[in-house]
Formats: structure tokens, C-alpha cells, sequence
């Protein structure tokens, strides 16, 4: 990559011995892709999948044995993944061996064992790859083989250690082991040790280290043990990042350490309010408020970038508790509009973005709150800043100046220094100016003083002084005038002195289960938060006018105890009562049908519940019960019983070829039976030729009988029996058969509408089927009722299609001819994602679906010619679409 050949983070930091002194903080003595980043080309500094990478050589190649780098500092979105994508070895031959992606860590140099199958030439110089743009590495050192080329000339090396106080043989250490470990043995607790380490080699001495002090018996970090005096905020006993005590004994983040070892947890959102974060956690605690002020809330909002995608109408009020501050956030598609606005619709040649906050009722500015839900960091080097005024009743403005954005300081308070060399003013509204489309801001406040108004006081005249219990100029008397005696129920007052002369204070707190509330004419805080609160007499009136209320539980949920009715006519406050009765069929079980408002506005548990039980299942006709249990009287919720239809019934919905007789019914979650039901069988109708010459009962279903109408007498007249049953199975008990002697011929059809034609390949003789044909193709032929024509038909209109007729035993046609007309058919372009007008009617099923959104594939309707009418014949008309309600759907049916 191109880096800066000086400087600081330059490759030139990498070399020679590592000298950070401060692992895992940041340091200009390393390289780092810091030193290539420009303004104009981020993100990324290190782009995808190859990133950043450092070249490194060495004075003398060597067969490597092992490879150690010092990387000193790792960016918080790496630190537990592969920071270090790729470790390239470059070889005197020109080839390159990749080591893939490593963990480092920055506190521990990391030492990669190599193969000596896989490297067995000598290697030049090294390429480290990494991500990460904040990565920082220090040093990289190559150890050879033994018996090395490069060794042959090499002397023993031995360390000296000095110390202060010295040793007691008065001369330094000298180390000549392998091992290279030192132990000292000569140390008294509580004596500050300072030591040196120096190399020796022949004749040659180094330089000395750094001096290492020590302590003997001082506390260090890992210990357990919280040593303030050393800057420990904390010590869980390791030096692991992450966990809540960082590996410098300095609580992290969000976490809250406790004991000693240190336990540490994740505080912000567990659902408990902690003494320490209620000024900082909004989803535990709420937006806190310090004592003596009052917070007042945005009531409207104007933006620089109005957009129904980003309403601005989600600023006014409190913010949202369940949202996180966001740094490097620029994809906001995951619904974060609903809780906070930003200026979506910007584009890049934009930099300039506003929000204006009004207030209901102006005040004496203290401070200025700004929640953010993003605060429009894209490099952590530049911080987003923003530019605040407040706009007075006089629709002045005042500039707050600018200041930085961060999550880390989330919400932004900006206190408002008035000057007292001019008037005081009322601010009414608030104004934020930005340059990054990434700042999102959830809610603006506005903090005024809660018994003090700056403007009162200073118009107070002679003869007046300002009355905190008024907020108002009142006129005083030398002679103080005495309180009255204070009475408020359900409270505990605690005076701070025996009378009720002028200054006198009394504490009030309220009784468990009732709650403090204060009345103030511009009711901006009447419910305190607080247990207690202080009055003072002043001029004869306390300043403030305090009650206790009851806690109020509210209606219990309908879910309470399910299913049931409340009755609470004795309110629903703390201590009272409110008693259920079960819905029917639900019937009580237990004995206390009632609850009670406790201390923390909860209702009690309930010691009865209403259990849903079905009664017995009721009779179905035609159905015997088969389940034994289920004539019994209760049932519960999910029991099923089991029925069979009597002979000739079945089960509705099943196949003719396979007809169920079987079905089941099942208790549901109302307390009544689903319903089940069984229909007749019914057998196949007789055929056309036979019409008119049977008179059958109860439409073709089980036991109806068919008689045949001839003018013979007898059970006997030509074939078979007269009478006919519908049998259980679905069949006849004889065949139909035409009348003794019975013949004829149909007169051929002269009243035939639109040039309808008729073809009787088989002639006209009884049972004779003629063929219909229309004129045009494709025109169908169709049955109509008597007197309908085909101007009658509507879109919604489903004709049964006819194709032949047939010459009865009564020597008619059937179906009539003249109640037969063509129709124009339907285009075989049904479902092509295309709308056809034409198929656009029940007739044709509405064109497969083509002609509604809600049921064409493409979920967009095309008219097909395009001229065609989006209103007319192409308007979406399926009845069962999504585009219609059930209630206009229509019918019709041929009797």
C-alpha cells in the first residue's frame, strides 16, 4: 500500500526492537494504516479482501524457524477476531509462502512455530495484511534454525542485572543460563527496587533497559484486590479486555464492578434502576431529571427535510427508551425512523441540515438536552459536531455555540450561561444545525429551574420580594407571619424545628402505597418521583401544596383472570378490591374471586382462576357418538369426541369414491364444541333422456325414490321395476328405463337464437344427443333462465356452459333450445401476468387473476391492449380478491 515513508505510523516504525512502552494503548512508535489515511479517500482505508499490508525485509535471510510480531494496539471491532488477515513469507528465491489469517492480541507478542517441511529456504522479508485501519505493529523478529550460517562467527551472550539498592555482594547479576530467567532472593517487603538489564557478549556490552521499579509486597493489577491509590477501578483477577474490568483494572463501559475480586455485569438494560446510572440509562431508569429543575419536552417540530419515510413528528416528547447510541452507523433500514429523525432524504451535494424544536410553554433556559439515537461518526478520527441556538419570545436568537457529538456522551446536555449584564429572556424554541445525514436525534429538552424564574425576580419593585411558592413578586412585612398547622393525610411529617415561625421546614413522605404528588399551576411536575419532599414557611404559606395519593393498580388486564368480568365499585386504588365472575360456560375454581391493589400499583395473585369447560357435545343429526367419556358433563379445552354417520350419511367434503363416515369434534378455546356435521348420500341423477318421465323425491339423496310416470297399470311395464331407491352406497336399486311401447321422434328445433346450429349424427329418436354450435369462433354456447337475454349478463355472472341436447321420453329437447345462447368465449391467455379485458368476468375467472394486484404474480397489473380502461373493463372485479370485501361478494345460480 502507499504509506508515508516518515512521520509517525510510518513503515519505518516497525523496525529495529520494539520499543512501545504501553501495550494496547495507542503510540507513534508503530506503523499503522493510520498513516495512509486521507481525508478524500475514506472508507475504507483498507479496502476488501486484500485490505492494508506492511513489507518488512531483514538485514540477513535466513531458514526461519519461527516468526514473532509485536502488534501493540487492535482496533474494539477486531479484537476478537482475526485482526491480521494474512501473513505473507517472501523467499530469496522469489516464491511466497501465506500463513493465512491470525488472532493477536496486544499485550502478548505472538510467535508462529513454521514447518521446516514447508519452509525449508531461506526467507527475505515479510508481508502483514490486515483490515483493520487502526491496527498498530511495532516490530517483527525472525529466529533461524539451529547450526545457522549466520551464528557461525556468534558468541554466548549473558545478561547482567543491576538493582538499586544494590545486591548484597555489591556487584551486579550476571545470567549465563539458556533459560535467561532471574530470581531475586534478596528483597524486603515495602522497598522500592529498581532494576536495569544490560547484554554482554565478548568484550561488548549494550546499552541498559529501561529501569523496571517494584515494590515487594505492593498490590499490582490481577491481583484481586482494588488498588485505588494505583488507579485500579476494579480487579477481577485477569488482564482480559471485555469482560468489565479492562486489562488495566479500569471498568469498562456500560458494566458496573462489584467485591473484590471484582464481579462485573452489563448494567444498561437489565430492567433495574441502579443508583449509579439514573443519569445515564434512559431504559432503566427513564430520563432523568436532577433535583431543583424541570425538563419540558419538545410539543412540535420543524425539519430541514420533510419526508413521510422519516417523519419528524417522532421527536416530539420523550425519546425512546429501548434505543442504543449508534457510532459508524450509515445504513438505517432497520425501522430506526419509527424512533428517532434524520435527514433520509439527502443527497451528496447537501451539507447542511436543521431541526427546530418549539416549546408549549417558554422558560429560562438552564440547559439544553439532545438525545441521539446515531451520532454521524464515520471516521473514528473526526467527530460530527452541531451548531445550537435558542430562539427567545421575541424570536431573537442566542448561539450555544458548537460541540461535539458522541454516543459515549449520550444525551448531550449543554448548560446555557446567562449574561447578567443583560436581561434575562424566555426561550421558546431550539435550534440544531448539522452537516452529516447520519445524525439522528430522538428527542430535544428544554431544563428550566423548577422554583426560580430569573425574569420575576428581576421585576420585583420596592416594597416586593420574590415568593419561591409563587414564583411571583409579593409584598413583604417586617413582622413574619407564622404558618398554618400542617395536616396531610397518609403522610409522616418531620419538622425541623418545633414551630411553624417563617424559614421553619417540615419533610414530607408518604405511607406505603401512596404516592407524593405536588400541585403547581402550570402542572409541568406534579407526580415526584422522589419518597419525600421539603416545605419551607414562607410569609405564612408553605411553599409547596403536597398530597398523597393512593397508588393506582388501573383496571386489572382482561387476561388476569381469563375469562371473566370485573367489577372494581370500590375503585381501584391501593387496598381495594375488585372481584371477577367467570364468563359462561367458565365456572369458578377456588373460593377468593377477589383481588386487591397492592403497594407497588400491582393486583394481587389471584387464588381462584375461571376454568373453561365444555358442557356435554351436542347431538348431531344423522351421527351416533362413539366416545363413551364424552356423555359426561364437563369437558376441557382440546378434548376431543369421536362420531359416525348412520348408513347412507357421510362426512361433507369427502369423495365420492371414498366417503368418510368418521369425523371428529373438538372442545374449543370458548367453551363450546366445534360443529361437525353429516349429509345424505346422494346418488348420481338419471339421464337426460328420462327427463320429465320420472317423478323423483328429495333430491336424488339417500332413501329418495324415482317413479316412473306410465299409463300402464301394474309393478310391471316394460323393463325393470317403476320404483327406484337411492341406496346408502350412492347407487340405484334398479336401472331407469323408458315406458313399454314408448317411441318417437323430437321435432327439430325452429326457434334458435344467434344462428345457433344443431348436428344429430344419431337423428332425432328418443335418447338422441345433438351437438350445439355456435357461428363464431370462439363464442360458447350457454344456458340462460326464460326471459333473460344476453344483455342481462354481468361481469360477475357465471353462465353454465352447455354443449349438447337431448330428445327426452316426452319427446321434447332438453335443455331447451331457445333458453340456449353463444357468448364470446375467453382468450387462452389466462394467468400470463397480462390483464386482458376480455377475460376479465367470472366466466372466464377474471383472467386467471391477471387483472388484481393481489393476485397476479408480478403483483402489478399490465393492460393488455395498453389503451385498455384501468377503471373499466381492466379494473381489478375478482370478488375474492384482497382489493374487495367479503360483503360484496355476489352469487348467482341456475335453479
Amino acid at each position: 500500500m502507499p504509506c508515508d515513508p516518515s512521520g509517525h505510523w510510518s513503515p519505518r516504525e516497525a523496525e529495529g526492537p520494539p520499543d512501545v512502552e504501553q501495550p494496547c494503548k495507542a503510540s507513534v512508535r508503530t506503523w499503522s494504516p493510520n498513516s495512509a489515511v486521507i481525508k478524500q479517500t475514506i472508507p475504507p482505508a483498507c479496502p476488501e479482501p486484500q485490505g492494508c499490508y506492511l513489507e518488512l525485509e531483514f538485514q540477513y535471510p535466513v531458514i526461519p524457524e519461527s516468526l514473532t510480531i509485536w502488534v501493540t494496539y487492535v482496533s474494539d471491532d477486531w479484537h476478537f477476531s482475526e485482526a491480521v488477515n494474512d501473513i505473507k513469507l517472501l523467499m530469496v528465491s522469489g516464491r511466497n509462502i501465506s500463513l493465512g489469517p491470525q488472532n493477536f492480541f496486544c499485550d502478548v507478542p505472538m510467535t508462529i512455530r513454521l514447518d521446516s517441511k514447508k519452509v525449508n529456504e531461506e526467507v527475505c522479508g515479510i508481508q502483514i495484511y490486515t483490515l483493520d485501519e487502526q491496527l498498530e505493529i511495532d516490530a517483527a523478529m525472525i529466529s533461524s534454525v539451529p547450526q545457522s550460517k549466520q551464528c557461525a562467527n556468534c558468541r554466548p551472550i549473558w545478561y547482567k542485572v543491576a538493582r538499586d539498592p544494590p545486591f548484597q555482594k555489591g556487584s551486579p547479576f550476571i545470567i549465563s543460563d539458556l533459560s535467561r530467567k532471574f530470581m531475586d532472593t534478596e528483597i524486603q517487603a515495602g522497598i522500592l527496587y529498581t532494576y536495569w538489564v544490560s547484554v554482554i557478549s565478548g568484550m561488548e556490552e549494550s546499552e541498559t533497559s529501561p529501569p523496571l521499579t517494584y515494590v515487594h509486597g505492593s498490590g499490582y493489577c490481577g491481583d484481586g484486590i482494588i488498588q485505588k491509590d494505583l488507579g485500579e477501578e476494579c480487579d477481577d483477577m485477569n488482564k482480559v479486555n471485555g469482560d468489565g474490568c479492562s486489562l488495566f483494572c479500569r471498568q469498562e463501559l456500560s458494566f458496573n464492578c462489584i467485591d473484590e475480586p471484582s464481579r462485573c455485569y452489563f448494567h444498561d438494560g437489565d430492567g433495574v434502576c441502579e443508583e449509579f446510572e439514573q443519569m445515564t440509562s434512559i431504559i432503566d431508569c427513564g430520563v432523568y431529571t436532577p433535583k431543583g429543575f424541570v425538563d419540558q419536552w419538545a410539543s412540535n417540530v420543524s425539519v430541514s427535510h420533510h419526508d413521510e419515510r422519516c417523519p419528524e413528528l417522532v421527536v416530539i416528547g420523550q425519546p425512546a427508551a429501548n434505543q442504543v447510541c449508534r457510532t459508524k452507523a450509515n445504513d438505517f433500514s432497520d425501522g430506526i425512523s419509527q424512533h428517532a429523525w434524520y435527514p433520509c432524504t439527502a443527497n451528496n451535494t447537501q451539507t447542511v441540515f436543521w431541526l427546530k424544536a418549539s416549546f408549549s410553554q417558554p422558560m429560562v433556559a438552564a440547559a439544553v438536552i439532545i438525545h441521539l439515537v446515531a451520532d454521524g461518526t464515520e471516521d473514528l478520527d473526526q467527530q460530527e459536531t452541531i451548531s445550537v441556538q435558542l430562539v427567545d419570545t421575541k424570536d431573537q436568537s442566542h448561539d450555544l455555540g458548537i460541540h461535539g457529538l458522541s454516543c459515549r456522551k449520550n444525551p448531550l446536555i449543554i448548560p446555557v450561561i446567562h449574561d447578567l449584564s443583560q436581561h434575562f429572556y424566555h426561550t421558546q424554541a431550539i435550534l440544531i444545525t448539522f452537516s452529516s445525514p447520519f445524525v439522528a436525534i430522538s428527542g430535544v429538552a428544554l431544563r428550566s429551574f423548577q422554583n426560580f424564574d430569573p425574569i420575576t425576580v428581576s421585576s420585583c419593585q420596592s416594597g416586593q420580594t420574590y415568593s419561591p411558592a409563587e414564583q411571583s413578586c409579593v409584598h413583604y412585612s417586617c413582622k413574619a407571619t407564622d404558618c398554618q398547622e400542617l395536616e396531610i393525610e397518609n403522610a409522616v411529617l418531620t419538622f425541623s424545628s418545633a414551630g411553624r415561625f417563617n424559614g421553619a421546614q417540615c419533610n414530607v413522605t408518604c405511607k406505603t402505597g401512596y404516592i407524593l404528588q405536588i400541585q403547581r399551576d402550570d402542572d409541568l411536575a406534579k407526580n415526584q418521583v422522589e419518597p419525600s419532599v421539603t416545605m419551607t414557611c414562607v410569609d405564612g404559606k408553605w411553599s409547596k401544596q403536597v398530597a398523597c395519593e393512593p397508588v393506582d393498580c388501573g383496571i386489572p388486564d382482561q387476561y388476569h383472570v381469563y375469562p371473566a368480568t370485573f367489577n372494581c365499585s370500590e375503585g381501584t386504588t391501593f387496598g381495594k378490591r375488585c372481584s371477577f365472575t367467570c364468563k359462561p360456560p367458565a365456572q369458578l375454581k377456588g373460593n377468593n374471586s377477589n383481588l386487591t391493589c397492592l403497594e407497588d400499583g400491582l393486583w394481587s395473585f389471584p387464588e381462584a382462576l375461571c376454568e373453561l369447560m365444555c358442557p356435554a357435545p351436542p347431538l348431531v343429526p344423522s351421527a351416533d357418538l362413539q366416545t363413551a367419556r364424552c356423555r359426561e358433563e364437563k369437558h376441557k379445552v382440546g378434548s376431543f369426541c369421536k362420531y359416525k354417520c348412520k348408513p347412507g350419511y357421510h362426512v361433507p367434503g369427502s369423495s365420492r369414491k371414498a366417503r368418510k363416515r368418521a369425523f371428529k369434534i373438538q372442545c374449543g378455546q370458548d367453551g363450546t364444541w366445534l360443529e361437525g356435521a353429516c349429509t345424505p348420500v346422494t346418488c348420481e341423477p338419471p339421464p337426460s333422456k328420462f327427463y320429465g318421465l320420472y317423478h323423483c323425491t328429495n333430491g336424488f339423496q339417500f332413501n329418495s325414490e324415482c317413479r316412473i310416470k306410465c299409463e300402464e297399470d301394474g309393478t310391471q311395464a316394460g323393463r325393470g321395476n317403476n320404483v327406484i331407491h337411492c341406496r346408502k352406497d350412492g347407487t340405484w336399486s334398479g336401472s331407469f328405463h323408458l315406458c313399454r311401447g314408448m317411441q318417437g321422434h323430437c321435432s327439430l328445433p325452429s326457434q334458435l337464437s344467434g344462428g345457433l346450429k344443431l348436428q344429430c349424427p344419431d337423428g332425432y329418436s328418443i335418447g338422441a344427443e345433438c351437438t350445439i354450435l355456435c357461428p363464431d369462433h370462439p363464442s360458447e354456447p350457454i344456458l340462460l333462465r326464460a326471459n333473460e337475454t344476453l344483455q342481462d349478463i354481468q361481469h360477475w355472472m357465471n353462465p353454465p356452459r352447455v354443449k349438447n341436447v337431448v330428445c327426452t321420453a316426452e319427446l321434447k329437447w332438453y335443455p331447451h333450445p331457445a333458453l340456449i345462447h353463444c357468448i364470446k368465449g375467453c382468450e387462452p391467455f389466462m394467468g400470463d401476468n397480462y390483464c386482458d379485458g376480455n377475460n376479465n368476468r367470472a366466466f372466464c375467472n377474471y383472467d386467471g387473476g391477471d387483472c388484481c394486484a393481489s393476485t397476479v404474480k408480478t403483483k402489478k397489473v399490465i393492460p393488455f391492449p395498453m389503451s385498455c380502461d384501468m377503471q373499466g373493463d381492466c379494473a381489478c372485479r375478482d370478488p375474492s380478491a384482497q382489493e374487495h370485501s367479503r360483503r360484496e361478494l355476489r352469487a348467482f345460480s341456475f335453479g
